[in-house]
């Protein structure tokens, strides 16, 4: 879990566990009959294109857990990259090679090629401790993540690329149990940007901060008494993306937030959704900084409840809504900021004015749970 959460939020994503289990095509998906990750077609490698495939991943049956595919998003040709419990893809800035975790647990953090080869372990977490978040560095040369450290805090650790250097960022807190969540670099690689606990007692109140990458020089970028999490560095690096929660004081509600901005230097957040009725989640900028994807739910949330797809201009004007169904719809953008891809167990694509919405790749058998095109991952915002 990315953040310590109120007994609400732990609610709400409790709602989401069970929700797993009402998805779309689900009498279709029963054990055993997931086997598109062992097939022998899926082995030969892509025919060169002119646009940079999708990578996502797959549910496998009980023996081979998930496995990561690419997908060429003209054609809908697969190519099998990884399998043995890989999950959430993540590729490197200079499209050069591909982060994901491997495990049950997920605390194992492993890079390979772009295609697949040279597959090397980069990180071991201690067992049953779970990496939540992870972050390429601009440069594509590092990778820093948090893990649970217990007592509701975690711990940052960065580690280069070909495995070496590993090593974690001292905290800054007299408290190291008000651990620093969901981690980011800034563009120009200088600094993180990350949530943390300020109360010592771990009530609700949480902040943003940014610090070195040495964890020195740490500095607030957004203080007081809200709950502030899932900070996301713009690609111009001027200004920061983040949720903001609230519980609903009305009886049978649940969370409550909304997307801010703030400058980087640090300021008055601005909101740019104003809309109570929808939770956000999943949120990411184009990589030209001029749009904003997230992913929505209605409340009260629950089992059931169908994913939206939302696109907006980064100053929350000209919100749209660009799908409606299923119960995922986390959003990747193209190099090029005109599309958007998302996995809700088949691959969708969708153009960021909302238009030609599609399927790439219908794996109604298999189900992909993720897809990661060009843009880096968002924490989950609640």
């Amino acid at each position: 879990m990315n953040e310590t959460l109120r007994p609400t939020a732990l609610l709400v994503l409790a709602f989401i566990a069970a929700a797993n289990l009402l998805l779309p095509h689900a009498e279709a998906r029963r054990p055993g009959e997931f086997k598109a990750c062992e097939e022998r077609r899926y082995r030969e490698p892509l025919p060169p294109s002119d646009r940079l495939p999708v990578v996502i991943a797959l549910y496998g049956d009980s023996q081979t857990g998930r496995c990561l595919m690419e997908i060429d998003p003209k054609t809908g040709a697969m190519h099998r990259l990884a399998k043995g419990e890989a999950n959430r893809p993540l590729r490197s800035p200079d499209e050069n090679a591909i982060a994901f975790t491997r495990g049950a647990y997920e605390d194992r953090l492993w890079v390979m090629d772009a295609h697949g080869s040279n597959k090397r372990l980069l990180y071991q977490a201690p067992p049953n401790t779970p990496i939540q978040r992870f972050s390429w560095s601009p440069d594509s040369q590092q990778l820093v993540m948090d893990r649970n450290a217990g007592n509701f805090g975690s711990e940052l650790w960065v580690v280069n690329a070909d495995g070496s250097g590993e090593r974690q960022v001292p905290h800054p807190a007299t408290n190291p149990n008000s651990g620093r969540a969901c981690p980011g670099w800034s563009p120009d690689g200088s600094e993180f940007v990350y949530s943390r606990v300020v109360d010592e007692d771990f009530n609700d109140s949480r902040d943003l901060f940014a610090s070195s990458t040495e964890g020195t020089n740490e500095r607030v970028i957004v203080g007081g008494t809200e709950e502030d999490v899932s900070p996301l560095w713009s690609p111009a690096g001027d200004e920061i993306l983040f949720s903001r929660r609230y519980v609903s004081s009305e009886p049978n509600e649940n969370l409550i937030n909304d997307l801010f901005v703030v400058d980087s230097a640090g300021g008055e957040p601005r909101n740019i959704t104003n809309s109570p009725d929808l939770i956000k989640q999943y949120f990411t900028w184009s990589p030209n900084g001029e749009k904003i994807a997230y992913v929505a739910y209605e409340r009260p949330w629950g089992p059931g409840t169908p994913a939206q797809l939302w696109i907006m201009n980064a100053d929350g004007t000209g919100a749209k809504l660009l799908y409606k169904h299923g119960q995922h719809a986390e959003p990747s953008w193209s190099q090029d900021s005109s599309r958007l891809v998302f996995a809700d167990l088949d691959v969708f694509m969708v153009r960021a004015d909302g238009s030609h919405l599609h399927v790439v790749k219908d794996l109604t058998r298999a189900g992909a749970s993720v897809a990661n095109w060009a843009s880096p991952m968002s924490c989950n915002g609640v």
